[in-house]
């Protein structure tokens, strides 16, 4: 199938968002049919755009969220419409990874976890869901520049106490890990930058690489689904 470009915002058409800066905008996602991008130009917002054209439609209220280096860093849309957003700590063990949940595009957020770990981890430049939050889903925050992969299950709409899986070496810059699955067994797809995408284990153990010349290793950010019986990876660089 070809790939089309329904729409586009840039400078070189003079359609660029006035609200976008310089390395403020990195975290977006997709959900109820529109885009939601985090911005931290002149403040912590959630910008809202139409998938359709582009257009800009308001943004998310942001009363409530503090804390860490950047009080919202990335966004992940919950199968069942709800929003979930993560601020990024330098240390989890001076500044707690916090991830809030928006009910619906009106209300204030709610803080959904709130995570602190001697490991001292860098969290937040990216964080993943699988799922449906309401029902079974799997939420991954990777450490930057780290071997640790931060795991919170949710079982029945109830979230668990998290796990932190170690692996064998350790990520680059930006780190990504995706589930596979929303479960306790669902392998982790981990991709960050100057390095392959590697399929770990839910445990850990290292099950293979993509080569450079199939996804270049510029890439850190990967989203996985699944159509029509085939595994899909959506790569880009954020």
């Amino acid at each position: 199938n070809t790939i089309e470009v329904g729409w586009k915002r840039a400078s070189i058409d003079n359609s660029k968002p006035s609200w976008f800066g310089t390395d403020t905008e990195r975290g977006l996602a997709y959900a109820n049919n529109k885009i939601y991008v985090v911005s931290r130009n002149g403040g912590t917002k959630v910008k809202i755009l139409n998938f359709i054209d582009g257009t800009d439609l308001g943004e998310l209220p942001t009363t409530g969220i503090s804390g860490g280096t950047h009080a919202l860093s990335d966004i992940e849309g919950s199968e069942n419409g709800m929003l979930l957003g993560c601020n990024m700590t330098t240390s989890t063990g001076t500044a707690n990874f916090k991830v809030y949940k928006w009910e619906n595009e009106t209300t204030d957020p709610v803080v959904y976890i709130d995570y602190s770990s001697s490991s001292n981890l860098r969290l937040g430049d990216k964080f993943t869901l699988q799922g449906d939050i309401s029902k079974n889903a799997v939420i991954l925050a990777a450490a930057y520049n780290g071997s640790k992969v931060v795991r919170w299950l949710v079982v029945n709409g109830v979230l668990q106490t998290p796990t932190e899986i170690t692996l064998p070496a350790a990520m680059g810059t930006a780190p990504c890990a995706t589930a596979t699955g929303t479960n306790a067994d669902s392998d982790l797809i981990v991709n960050s930058q100057g390095k392959n995408i590697i399929l770990y284990s839910s445990t850990g153990v290292n099950k293979g690489s993509l080569s450079n010349t199939i996804i270049d290793v510029d890439s850190n950010s990967t989203k996985y689904f699944e159509l029509n019986g085939y595994s899909y990876l959506a790569v880009f660089q954020s």
